[in-house]
């Protein structure tokens, strides 16, 4: 049996997309609800594609961005920018100019990480990114979408609340559902059991607001989804080498 924490703090530092936020509910709707939500046939308003890359971290001109290490994390910001974690660096990329701007870094001082990859949590702000430090007791940082520090604090560890995660076995689910996420909008994203040897996966996303399924993509099977705003989907595609690039895709509807 696993547990969770749920910081009182959410509301600041708006904890989502976030496993945290998607195993709570998870834990909230059960089996029986995500079971409606992905019930077969789907009630499926639209089915988007992806499009060709926009954006190709490979083809930045700057190296610590084309040659990443191992991208553990990414978010979209906005419309302009992402962030990539690479490690304990935070790079800060516009993906319509190519400026770059980086943070972090290991250490303790303000700014820097003790934890690294899974180790640090990030949390979209309106204006700005927070990352949660799970490795120098639980702190959080704040910086802006080009990096500035804006602000450290520690997280109160009496300020939690315990929730039992339970595991599902698939067949309580139809379709077998293997991961959720919550996006920068909202929506709840669920892929489809991917069976092995499979070349594509999809991806069955819930309306959580409006209580509905929107629709469903397909995506390559080498491509994991990282985080989706608005209609750009951002994906770590990995080589058999094990070098990872940063993608950025459109959802195109109609």
């Amino acid at each position: 049996m696993n547990w969770l924490i749920a910081p009182h703090c959410a509301d600041r530092i708006r904890p989502r997309p976030s496993s945290m936020a998607t195993a709570l509910m998870i834990t909230a709707i059960g089996a029986v609800g995500v079971s409606a939500a992905v019930a077969y046939p789907a009630r499926i308003a639209q089915s988007p594609y992806l499009s060709p890359p926009v954006f190709d971290s490979g083809e930045h001109p700057a190296a610590v961005v084309s040659e990443l290490g191992v991208l553990s994390r990414g978010m979209v910001l906005d419309e302009d920018r992402v962030v990539l974690l690479d490690g304990r660096t935070l790079l800060f990329v516009n993906v319509r100019t190519g400026e770059l701007w980086t943070a972090g870094g290991e250490g303790g001082g303000p700014g820097e990480f003790a934890g690294s990859g899974g180790a640090l949590g990030l949390y979209r702000g309106q204006d700005a990114l927070t990352v949660w430090d799970l490795n120098n007791d639980y702190r959080l940082t704040t910086f802006s979408y080009t990096g500035d520090v804006l602000g450290t604090r520690r997280f109160d560890v009496s300020s939690v609340e315990f929730f039992e995660e339970r595991d599902y076995r698939h067949n309580e689910i139809a379709p077998a559902i293997d991961r959720m996420r919550f996006d920068g909008d909202g929506r709840l994203w669920m892929r489809h059991y991917v069976m092995p040897g499979a070349n594509t996966k999809t991806w069955t996303v819930w309306d959580w607001d409006g209580g509905s399924t929107t629709f469903s993509v397909g995506m390559p099977a080498s491509e994991s989804l990282l985080d989706v705003r608005g209609r750009l989907v951002l994906l770590r595609v990995r080589s058999e080498l094990g070098v990872d690039r940063a993608v950025i895709r459109q959802l195109v509807f109609g």
